[in-house]
């Protein structure tokens, strides 16, 4: 358009006037900064891209991880149990005792491995998910009785409230694996003598789960950083509280997944309350889509 214009002036033979430079310089203006913005939502695209590859290789890379260290902890564990029936020979107590730290060990190494898997399939959205209506009194009350165990052996009061009928559309082994995961923490976190619960109510369309303990809290500056992977708060780690840190990950992962919300407001020293809202069944609102696929 510009070269229309300036050689359809120049025919005339006469002189530009002013108002005429004024004009051609303004739309010169536009077309370079049109032009720029075309580059710049190239690179945009372009970069888009290779994030997502590096994404896709990060979770390729932990699925494989995972899968491939399955198999020889496999037989570790298998063969600690045999040693410890003394299918090997009479094991003395202080064998005993060597072998109960291994099987620890692989109980630790287990667990990490797993909620690798399982947050690589859930951010990947490669995992099997079977959405439908699912009761939250069920899950709240299998949730508390699967961890009712640990909590005993802590010396911990475990409560648990959710009232009849309160439905969300989702997944139940997910949401399982979302209040165990939350409640694993809480009573892990909290000394003998304190307590932990877990309560559901419906408020505005959503269902909002929380779980509270009077656990040693997390200080204020690790509150930022609950939700990356790997990260584990300063005091548990001073306290030598075993764990992968990624226990939240997951449960934000779930959350986000299932269109829901969480929030985590703790006092060092007095304990942590996790609050996760989830769309209630027929309330309309969508899950968000694997982090991949945005």
């Amino acid at each position: 358009m510009l070269g229309i214009i300036v050689g359809e002036r120049f025919q005339h033979g006469r002189p530009w006037t002013r108002p005429e430079i004024d004009a051609v310089e303004s739309i010169a203006a536009d077309i370079g900064r049109g032009l720029h913005h075309a580059r710049l939502y190239e690179q945009e695209e372009r970069l888009v891209e290779e994030l997502k590859s590096v994404f896709d290789m990060r979770t390729e890379f932990f699925t494989t991880v995972a899968h491939e260290l399955r198999s020889p902890l496999a037989s570790i564990e298998g063969y600690v149990e045999m040693l410890g029936n003394g299918e090997g020979g009479p094991v003395t107590s202080d064998q005993q005792r060597m072998l109960a730290a291994i099987e620890r060990g692989a109980t630790r190494l287990r667990n990490l491995i797993d909620d690798l898997f399982t947050l690589a399939k859930l951010e990947s959205g490669t995992g099997t998910t079977v959405m439908g209506p699912v009761d939250l009194a069920g899950v709240v009350t299998g949730a508390a009785d699967a961890v009712r165990p640990s909590a005993a052996a802590g010396g911990l009061a475990l409560t648990s409230s959710c009232p009849p009928g309160l439905a969300v559309n989702g997944d139940a082994n997910q949401l399982d694996r979302l209040l165990i995961n939350l409640l694993s923490n809480a009573v892990k976190f909290t000394p003998g003598g304190g307590q932990v619960s877990v309560t559901a109510s419906a408020g505005g369309g959503w269902a909002v789960v929380t779980v509270r303990d009077s656990g040693i809290g997390i200080p204020e500056p690790d509150r930022g950083h609950l939700f990356s992977r790997f990260f584990r708060a300063s005091n548990a780690v001073e306290r030598r509280i075993p764990g992968t840190g990624l226990g939240l990950a997951i449960v934000q992962a779930i959350t986000v997944g299932h269109g829901g919300e969480v929030a985590v407001q703790s006092q060092e020293g007095t304990g942590t309350t996790v609050t996760v809202r989830l769309p209630l069944a027929g309330s309309g609102h969508q899950p968000a889509e694997p982090a991949d696929r945005r």
